[in-house]
């Protein structure tokens, strides 16, 4: 039988503990006390007062039903926390007993850079002889590495077998070969020996030995013309004004407009694929070939050569692209020697997935203009490692080129670039890609959205898809601190956590613990009365940690890893609490290095955390229903015990046994739950239909006492009403037990 009450009434039943009172009438002896005669008037203000009486314990009983009802509703709200228990616990168990499989991602197509060659569309093979060819004439090569080849002819009689034996022999980083695969006959082909060498044939070979390599291109120069090669034996011009042969490569370059020089006062600052920039200027003016001899010195990754047409050409020689920045004198826009897009850089490997990369879904190439951009609006990139970058659109904006933002990135040298990736379907893509893989960064909110919606598509793993409110309105700037609404979007590798709503002041005490990529233990705690959220920025970038705290793109607080590792929040308070706090931290982004069995035990670790807490917080609950009702306490405290068997302990993820046994004694306590509040949903009906037999009992004892006041009833009338009323009183020990219809009688009298 349930128990009420104290331990000092262990074996009082419900219906016993709250319905034996001295106040209850003895109503079969208050009736067969009623009788006609003198007394009449006594026995029925007599009979009021014993009325009275039985209304007080009528009233007993109804404060007994309350705390009865009470426990029955907090139990049943207090079920589904248990139910949520056992959910969290069985999904902790399946992720133990049968962690979801990861299917192999498909094989990585290898990255194949364009090859770097001068191939023949007609037939040449080594017995082939070099038609045209006299003593004296010569085959120039050279390599973009420095290293030279000069083959100088003495007859007639030499075959192209003979003249790639030769160049091989050489080393130079170009070779020879002859390709028999296709169909027609063997072609010569002249290529870089690690496909990543440019090189040039002279304009000091002869066109009589160069026009045999019929087909050949270059795509820098085009193809073959007498001009572009030295005629005969003789010597070509000096000074740069003689043939200049055709040259061969896979990286980007830009011309001058003209083939004048340059005026005093010209600057140029560039960049190329070795990603150092570099500057060359006149304070008296320069030829083209003395600005060639200049940058070439700079032994950069970028060469400048004279075009057949006496202009400037600026190469990259490792395969990327040529940019620019700076550029004053004759370099400037509209100058007679600006720079322009000669050829572009060839295809660039896509970075993998999981790298800290902004990608757009719409077409751009170097040459599309940044549409919607005006004077003042602003692409600004801040990234991880504090460096800034920010381009502002002048007068000229509505000529702006992504390509030239682009360059102009690249010479800011922030450790984040921009690529136009044309190895996939739509190309060209624009890519901003962090040049290690691994450096985040971030487009800033006081980024012109009229820019930067020109990356349509881009999306961040952090913040999500571009929203026009996360930037700038044209040239305006957004407020600053908690109060900027424009947060611009974060891209990186690491895990993030962020608070559930938006950042706002820190009350004190408040605190989190947590360790990062580097396995240390940090926590971070609110001073004073109330910090600012920038405040709690600086603190824990003051941390030096690879963890750095931000303000996200919806507004609320982040913190986030900069190495691509994972965050493990150990412990939150106040504001930060995981179950009420207003700002408590929730998943922003899991590490996508991580491997999959490490996230599955991270996951079950923080099942278990949470498991933690919430039992820990049901089981302050159900104590507090059993002793403040003092209803069924012992049932309740049997319940209380089994809950706190079922907390996690340390190294609960890595034990399937113990995830089990949590499981298990959470759902012996639901079972213990559901009969408790079976037996109390049955007591609870059986006084209710007491209470409401006492209080129908009650109305016909005040009209019994009434009737008999003012009127006169015969004393068959009387015996009639008081039999009814006894009746009623048998009525309502019918349904009863034994037991407790004896003691409903006994307190009737």
């Amino acid at each position: 039988m349930t128990t009420v009450g104290s331990a000092s009434f262990p074996y009082i039943s419900l219906f016993d503990a709250y319905t034996v009172s001295t106040t209850v009438p003895q109503v079969p002896t208050l009736i067969e006390n009623v009788t006609l005669g003198p007394d009449r008037s006594g026995i029925s203000y007599n009979t009021l007062s014993r009325i009275r009486e039985f209304d007080a314990g009528n009233n007993r009983l109804l404060n007994v039903l309350r705390p009865i009802d009470d426990t029955e509703d907090a139990l049943i709200a207090l079920r589904g926390d248990i139910v949520d228990l056992q959910s969290l616990a069985n999904k902790a168990l399946s992720l133990k007993t049968a962690p979801p499989t990861t299917p192999a991602p498909p094989p990585a197509t290898p990255f194949i850079p364009p090859p770097i060659e001068a191939r023949t569309t007609v037939p040449i093979d080594a017995n082939t002889p070099v038609e045209g060819a006299t003593a004296g004439m010569r085959l120039s090569i050279s390599a973009d590495n420095g290293e030279d080849f000069i083959f100088t002819f003495t007859g007639n009689a030499t075959t192209w077998g003979e003249v790639a034996a030769s160049l091989n022999a050489a080393e130079i980083g170009v070779r020879a070969r002859f390709d028999a695969s296709g169909p027609g006959g063997s072609r010569l082909v002249l290529e870089s020996a690690n496909a990543k060498t440019g090189f040039r044939i002279n304009g000091t070979s002869s066109r009589q030995v160069v026009d045999d390599l019929v087909g050949i291109s270059s795509p820098y120069d085009g193809g073959y013309g007498d001009a572009k090669f030295t005629d005969g034996a003789g010597s070509s011009a000096m000074g740069g004004s003689g043939p200049q042969g055709l040259t061969f490569g896979s990286g980007g370059s830009l011309v001058t407009a003209g083939a004048g020089s340059f005026a005093a006062g010209s600057v140029l600052r560039f960049i190329g694929s070795d990603g150092v920039p570099r500057q060359w200027g006149t304070s008296s003016g320069a030829t083209v070939r003395q600005a060639m001899l200049d940058i070439n010195a700079m032994r950069g990754s970028v060469v400048a050569e004279m075009t057949a047409d006496g202009r400037l050409r600026l190469r990259d020689t490792q395969g990327g692209d040529v940019g620019t920045g700076l550029a004053q004198g004759s370099f400037a826009a509209g100058g007679s020697m600006a720079l322009a897009r000669d050829v572009n850089p060839p295809p660039q490997p896509s970075h993998a997935e999981d790298a800290s990369a902004a990608r757009a879904g719409a077409q751009l190439s170097r040459d599309s203009r940044v549409s919607g951009a005006t004077n003042g609006m602003r692409f600004s990139i801040t990234a991880d490692n504090g460096a800034n970058f920010t381009y502002t659109f002048g007068m000229d904006a509505d000529t702006v080129t992504w390509g030239q933002v682009a360059d102009a990135l690249a010479l800011a040298d922030i450790g984040v670039r921009i690529r136009f990736d044309e190895n996939q379907i739509g190309s060209p893509r624009l890519s901003i890609y962090s040049v290690d893989d691994r450096l985040g960064f971030r487009i800033n909110g006081t980024s012109s959205r009229q820019v930067v919606d020109d990356l349509f598509g881009i999306s961040s793993p952090y913040d999500g898809p571009f929203r026009a409110e996360m930037f700038a309105d044209g040239a305006e700037w957004p407020a600053v601190g908690l109060a900027a609404k424009e947060n611009g979007m974060v891209f990186g590798r690491g895990a993030a956590v962020k608070t559930l709503g938006p950042a706002q002041t820190i009350s004190a005490g408040t605190s989190i613990t947590f360790i990062d990529g580097d396995g240390i233990t940090r926590n971070w705690v609110a001073s004073g009365t109330s910090t600012s959220p920038i405040t709690m920025i600086e603190e824990i970038k003051g941390f030096r940690s690879n963890v750095i705290a931000e303000i996200a793109g919806d507004g609320s607080l982040r913190l986030r890893s900069q190495d691509g590792g994972a965050i493990t929040i150990v412990e939150q308070t106040g504001d930060f609490d995981p179950e009420a706090g207003p700002m408590r931290f929730i998943k922003n982004r899991p590490p996508p290095d991580v491997p999959p069995e490490r996230t599955i035990l991270e996951q079950i670790g923080s099942m278990g955390r949470i498991l933690n807490s919430r039992i820990a917080r049901t089981v302050a609950s159900l104590s507090s229903v059993a002793y403040g009702n003092n209803v069924a306490v012992n049932e309740i405290l049997t319940t209380v015990n089994t809950l706190n068997a079922a907390t996690p302990w340390d190294n609960w993820a890595n034990s399937e046994d113990m995830i089990t046994a949590t499981r298990d004694n959470i759902v012996t306590a639901l079972g213990q739950v559901d009969q408790t509040l079976a037996q109390l949903t049955d007591r609870l009906a059986t006084l209710t239909a007491m209470e409401a037999s006492y209080r129908d009992i009650g109305n016909d004892l005040k009209n019994f006492a009434a009737e008999m006041l003012d009127s006169y009833l015969s004393w068959e009338e009387a015996r009639d009403m008081a039999e009814g009323i006894r009746q009623k009183l048998t009525q309502a020990t019918t349904n009863m037990g034994n037991d407790q219809a004896r003691d409903f009688l006994l307190l009737l009298g």
